[in-house]
């Protein structure tokens, strides 16, 4: 009969436990939820306003440089990889819309001759071009949109006589324009 009782004894220990590990599991996971929903995003929040109310109130003290003169070599050595990329990209987006714009009133060759960025390469590819390109610092004074236009005359495979010409005008120009 001993084995009987303990028996009973042992399954209404694992019924008071089995009762205690439910309610127990239940505290904790009130607990845990509890924790998951502590905002921890407020002070974030307000640093975030206050970012945004000095960017709004300071901005007129600083000008912006691309108001004033085209990037060159010297910003694209500093603009780091995504930067690069969205730059290029802006680029053709830009490039797109003048090409929609200006159809209605340029002929195709016409347009061609205002817009001469590198057609069918990778914006990767073209990031890496530049960084070749303005890796000679003969080049660095030289705005990106036309050393794209330098790079699609090299993938075009012009003489280097003409790219010469071409970057020789350029110099003429920069040199009038930076003291």
């Amino acid at each position: 009969m001993s084995s009987k009782s303990d028996d009973l004894i042992l399954a209404g220990l694992g019924f008071g436990f089995g009762i205690y590990g439910f309610f127990w599991g239940f505290k904790r996971l009130r607990r845990k939820r509890l924790v998951e929903n502590i905002p921890i995003s407020r002070i974030k929040t307000w640093m975030k306003i206050l970012a945004f109310v000095l960017f709004i109130f300071l901005t007129p003290l600083f000008p912006a440089h691309a108001q004033s003169e085209a990037f060159g070599g010297r910003d694209w050595i500093r603009f780091l990889p995504v930067m690069k990329i969205s730059y290029i990209s802006g680029l053709y987006d830009a490039s797109a819309i003048i090409h929609v714009k200006l159809s209605k009133e340029l002929s195709k060759k016409e347009i061609n001759a205002v817009i001469t960025l590198p057609e069918n390469i990778p914006f990767k590819d073209v990031s890496q071009r530049l960084d070749e390109f303005y890796g000679d610092m003969e080049n660095i004074d030289i705005p990106i949109i036309y050393a794209l236009s330098i790079i699609k005359m090299e993938l075009e495979e012009k003489s280097r006589e003409e790219i010469s010409e071409y970057k020789s005008s350029l110099f003429e120009i920069i040199s009038t324009i930076l003291p």
